[in-house]
């Protein structure tokens, strides 16, 4: 073995180098006189490995906080709406903090939706070369300039794909019940909600975006799914379309 003082080689068995005379036996980790093995190149390559790993999922953990934060305030800013139905819009932008402008930066939400007042994200995707806001909120109002309305789309579900989301099988509708529970609703369905509009009867609609691969022909074959809910969160209609726009309609 070699000493871990001088690094002269010394026999196995010594207690004490006969070249500069360290007590081996009180070397950190050796009390026993045998010199301590250095740590093999693999162990190295290992516990660097583990520590890179542990820093990827790290990253990717982050990443998916920060974007599920920026759809979540989306939806909470349409619920802090939508709860100021029937108010004025200047007592509902004062109670919320929320701003509400009169126009979009983006010129065709004009062709989407109907709206006098909007809030959109603040973030860009583009969906089939059409620039767009990641999210948006539109706010309509009856003839008293009372809030009557409340629409938010989520406009990543057709950033991929302008049919919706892909899933598996052909019509997640089956899967729903009238009087079944909103939360219930959203369990049975595997896809995101690509619109909610809330209004002044009292009634919150779901639409949903989806496509599916067509076992015969391999082609995509999109579909739209529409669910109302009444003040009780209970289905009280459903109704689903093929969706045959163009693809660059992305209408709700």
């Amino acid at each position: 073995m070699k000493c871990p003082n001088c690094d002269k080689v010394i026999p196995d068995e010594s207690k004490l180098c006969p070249e500069c005379g360290v007590d081996l036996t009180k070397v950190p980790g050796n009390e026993s006189g045998e010199n301590p093995p250095a740590k093999s190149k693999k162990n190295i390559v290992l516990t660097i490995g583990a520590a890179a790993i542990v820093i990827v999922i790290a990253v990717l953990a982050a990443i998916f906080i920060i974007a599920a934060m920026n759809r979540s305030k989306g939806l909470r800013t349409a619920e802090s709406l939508s709860d100021k139905i029937g108010s004025s819009i200047a007592r509902a932008e004062n109670e919320t903090g929320i701003i509400l402008e009169m126009s979009s930066r983006y010129a065709y939400l004009t062709d989407i939706h109907e709206f006098q007042f909007i809030n959109e994200s603040e973030k860009d995707i583009f969906v089939s070369g059409i620039h767009l806001p990641e999210w948006a909120i539109y706010v309509s109002c009856d003839e008293n300039q009372k809030i009557s309305e409340v629409a938010y789309c989520d406009y990543r579900i057709v950033e991929k794909n302008t049919k919706g989301e892909k899933i598996s099988e052909s019509m997640p509708a089956d899967k729903i019940n009238y009087t079944m529970k909103k939360r219930d609703v959203e369990r049975a369905l595997s896809v995101s909600p690509y619109a909610i509009i809330v209004d002044d009867d009292d009634i919150t609609t779901y639409i949903y975006r989806y496509y599916f691969i067509d076992e015969e022909t391999k082609n995509e074959v999109g579909y739209f799914l529409k669910v109302e809910f009444n003040l009780n969160n209970e289905v009280i209609n459903i109704l689903s379309w093929e969706n045959k726009n163009s693809i660059t309609d992305i209408a709700f």
